[in-house]
């Protein structure tokens, strides 16, 4: 059998493997005796075209791979500097006395949930310094107050602490 009907009969050709191909050659007997040999010429150059093609197509998909993961982990940690950056300005307005600086952070992940909880806490000590400065202001006019009736008596009169320092006196 070949492709080439002329080398029928004949004498296998020198069979050379070059590059991407090899020979197989089998002997064809049957009880008369030899019949004759036939030789096949196995070429992988298909199959090597197509593992170039799927080692280019798994470096591209490699290469983007890794190109995704690295814009997905930028962007993360942008947002996530972002919002710290956040958290880290409101607590420098906080360290300059401004209590009504805010965080703003929505979410449920932790950074939001202490965002939250710091603009909890700084509302809760917009309150308590409100309540201060009332009590305060309250203090001074009942001081005022005391003052004023302490000076307006005609009769002498001193205050002293437990110790027995004045403290007050008219």
């Amino acid at each position: 059998a070949s492709s080439d009907s002329s080398v029928l009969g004949r004498a296998l050709p020198l069979l050379v493997e070059e590059g991407n191909t090899r020979w197989k050659v089998r002997s064809i007997d049957n009880a008369a005796g030899h019949l004759g040999a036939i030789a096949l010429k196995f070429s992988d150059e298909n199959l090597m075209r197509a593992y170039a093609r799927a080692r280019v197509l798994g470096v591209v998909v490699a290469l983007s791979g890794m190109l995704i993961i690295a814009v997905l982990g930028v962007t993360a940690g942008f947002v996530l500097t972002q919002r710290l950056e956040r958290i880290t300005g409101v607590a420098r307005r906080v360290a300059g006395g401004d209590l009504d600086a805010r965080t703003n952070l929505k979410g449920r992940d932790e950074i939001a949930a202490l965002g939250t909880t710091i603009d909890a806490m700084l509302r809760s000590l917009g309150d308590k310094e409100l309540s201060l400065r009332q009590s305060l202001a309250e203090l001074s006019r009942r001081e005022q107050d005391l003052e004023t009736t302490l000076n307006s008596i005609g009769d002498a009169v001193i205050a002293t602490d437990e110790a027995g320092r004045v403290q007050r006196m008219n």
